[in-house]
């Protein structure tokens, strides 16, 4: 088995989103073979760029979502993984199922895929960790004699792994897919067969969501009301067992939708509670990425800014940092948060669990700081789960010093900050800009 080849082709189709004008050629001064990450576990490998002209915070803000207009994104096309210790499959391997996925690749054509594994990455604290648990990991559809499909939806219905008996057909292959929304999907094959070994645990509150006369956001408002994971939901919405007709869509958006909903319905409870007593600084680490939070003592806003070194993911060959931002007001969202895509909604919905963590609103501006080696997109549900267990760094008697300690926990400028964010531009700190 030699070096991993990444293969993904994100097909959803969005508007052109602008992001800054300067246009050159990505990777311009980058090696055909650029480490990106290294650790103890593997090894991140890219060579690809944007094409020619691409103005410099397109990939940025796209995330693979292909708005260069080419049929994969060229970037996560060129990413190759080498495992320091490669892993073996036998013909017929006993493991746990640990989530169905739909691509957005050959969709609706594409059948859906389980992921395998002994562990998920929701609980890993290190990036090493998590690289370990993905070297283990395999992706398995249905092949030609597949059998036991029906068994998805009965994967699909636990809110716990599963244990499962899988035959290969083909596979499992030295291969890997990542998106910025989804688990990477690792070792993809496919089975002559799939058996369930373990119990199928389906939480009581799912059984009177499943196939009522009506749309889906009601029903997943109330299954999040009614405790389920936004995770597991997501699952369900996904494979078309809420609302009828039954309608699947492929699970990146099937994500965003479903953090949509549930973000949108904390805050009717949110936006009744009263407003933060004093400014808060809070840290939160997702897998890695490091996300600064300020809530500040006013009524809701979002505003998520990203700032991306030299040398990331999406910044390959760039001589300065990258920033984007997206806002939202008291009245919500206004262009579908189309520039950071899937890490807007995961952030977003963690910082309304985090405002019900407190039982105060708060007007919220979230600073990530990506750094280089520790860019690899490992799924936009580590970032909701790091943010909304975020922990409290200090709180603070002004807005002013509030801001000053974002400013140097993110390795920011305060004055760079206010010329970003639309939150710190309505008057309040005008003594700094």
């Amino acid at each position: 088995m030699g070096m991993t080849n990444l293969i993904i082709s994100l097909r959803q189709e969005v508007p052109e989103c602008t992001g800054a004008t300067r246009p050159r050629s990505h990777g311009d001064e980058m090696p055909a073979d650029y480490v990106i990450e290294s650790n103890g576990t593997a090894i991140v490998h890219a060579g690809g760029r944007a094409p020619p002209g691409t103005a410099a915070a397109t990939c940025v803000v796209c995330k693979g979502r292909r708005f260069c207009g080419q049929q994969q994104c060229p970037i996560l096309s060129s990413l190759s993984v080498t495992f320091r210790n490669r892993p073996s499959f036998s013909h017929e391997t006993v493991t746990r199922a640990l989530d169905i996925h739909l691509g957005t690749a050959g969709f609706p054509q594409e059948p859906a895929g389980v992921v395998l594994g002994e562990q998920g990455l929701g609980g890993s604290a290190t990036r090493d960790e998590a690289f370990a648990r993905l070297r283990t990991s395999g992706y398995a559809t249905a092949g030609t004699r597949g059998a036991g499909s029906l068994a998805l939806n009965d994967l699909a219905l636990s809110d716990r792994p599963v244990s499962v008996r899988i035959t290969w057909e083909t596979g499992p292959a030295d291969m890997a897919a990542f998106s910025a929304a989804s688990v990477p999907r690792m070792h993809p094959g496919t089975y002559a067969r799939i058996e369930i070994e373990g119990p199928v645990h389906v939480p009581a509150a799912v059984k009177p969501l499943l196939g009522r006369e009506e749309s889906p956001e009601p029903v997943i408002t109330e299954g999040r009301a009614a405790g389920l994971d936004p995770d597991y939901l997501s699952r369900l919405h996904a494979l078309g067992m809420f609302g009828a007709p039954p309608w699947q869509i492929p699970t990146r958006w099937a994500q965003a939708t479903v953090y949509d909903i549930c973000s949108r319905a904390a805050l009717h409870h949110i936006k009744g509670w009263d407003v933060l007593g004093e400014p808060a600084l809070y840290a939160a680490d997702a897998l890695g990425d490091p996300f600064f939070i300020l809530l500040l003592s006013r009524p809701w806003e979002f505003e998520l800014i990203e700032t991306w070194a030299p040398n990331t993911v999406w910044t390959l060959g760039e001589r300065d940092a990258i920033t984007v931002h997206e806002h939202e007001t008291y009245r919500g969202a206004s262009d579908l948060a189309l520039r950071e895509g899937g890490s807007y909604f995961s952030t977003r919905l963690g910082i309304t669990e985090l405002l019900e963590r407190e039982h105060r609103q708060a007007a919220a501006l979230v600073v990530r700081a990506s750094q280089p080696g520790a860019s690899t997109p490992l799924g936009s549900s580590a970032i909701y789960r790091a943010v909304a267990g975020a922990r409290r760094i200090g709180t603070y008697a002004t807005e002013d010093e509030a801001l000053e300690a974002l400013a140097s926990a993110a390795g920011l400028g305060v004055r760079s900050l206010g010329a970003t964010s639309m939150i710190l531009q309505q008057g309040r700190l005008t003594a700094w800009f």
